[in-house]
C-alpha cells in the first residue's frame, strides 16, 4: 500500500489547501466545513490527510474511537471476547481526490490507519477497524479483508447509505506489521 505519488501523511493543520479537493460533494463538504471543527473544537474523531509537498490536500482519512457490539462480530471473531461492547477504530471517511485516483493515496492512507489501530490496542485497547463504507466501494474494502457487519439505513443526500464493515486486529497485524 505505497502510493505511487510522493506523499506526507499527518493530522489535518489549519494551513492545508482543502478547497481545491476534487471528490463527491459529501466528502468535499466534510473537508472543509467539519473536519477541523471535529478535530480541533469538538475533539470527536481526527482527519489525517494526504499532502503533496505544496499542502494541497489529496486525500484524507477521518477516525474516532467508538465500541463494536460483541452480537454483531462474526463468530469466528467472537470466540474467546468477552461478551460485552468491545473498543474498535472508527474510520469514519477515507476519500481521494478524483485526480489523484488509482495512485495508491487511498492504500498509504488506509495502511496509516491500521498502523494506528495496532498502536492503540498496545495503548487502550482496540480489537479492531469498523468502516462506514459508500456501497460503491464493497469490492475495495472487501479486497483488504473487511468483513461485513450490518447496513445502516440513512435517505439524506448528504449522507449516502452506508454498511459497516469490519477488520480485526489479527488481520490488520497480517495486512500492515508495525515498522
Amino acid at each position: 500500500m505505497v502510493a505511487a505519488v510522493p506523499v506526507t501523511i499527518r493530522r489535518l493543520a489549519r494551513e492545508d489547501d482543502t478547497q481545491d479537493f476534487r471528490a463527491p460533494a459529501v466528502f468535499q463538504r466534510f473537508l472543509r466545513e467539519f473536519a477541523r471543527q471535529n478535530q480541533d473544537r469538538h475533539h470527536v474523531g481526527t482527519t489525517y490527510v494526504a499532502v503533496l509537498d505544496d499542502r494541497r490536500v489529496v486525500g484524507y482519512a477521518t477516525l474516532a474511537i467508538t465500541s463494536v457490539e460483541f452480537s454483531v462480530l462474526p463468530p469466528a471473531v467472537r470466540k474467546r471476547l468477552p461478551g460485552y461492547p468491545l473498543p474498535a477504530l472508527r474510520l469514519g471517511q477515507l476519500a481521494v481526490d478524483e485526480r489523484h485516483e488509482g495512485q495508491g493515496i487511498g492504500g498509504a492512507l488506509l495502511r496509516h490507519v491500521l498502523l494506528l489501530a495496532i498502536e492503540l490496542s498496545e495503548k487502550a485497547g482496540c480489537i479492531g477497524v469498523i468502516v462506514d463504507y459508500v456501497p460503491d466501494k464493497v469490492d475495495w474494502y472487501a479486497r483488504r479483508s473487511f468483513i461485513p457487519l450490518q447496513t445502516i439505513i440513512g435517505e439524506s443526500a448528504l449522507k449516502p447509505t452506508t454498511t459497516a464493515m469490519f477488520l480485526p486486529l489479527a488481520a490488520i497485524r497480517a495486512l500492515a506489521p508495525a515498522s
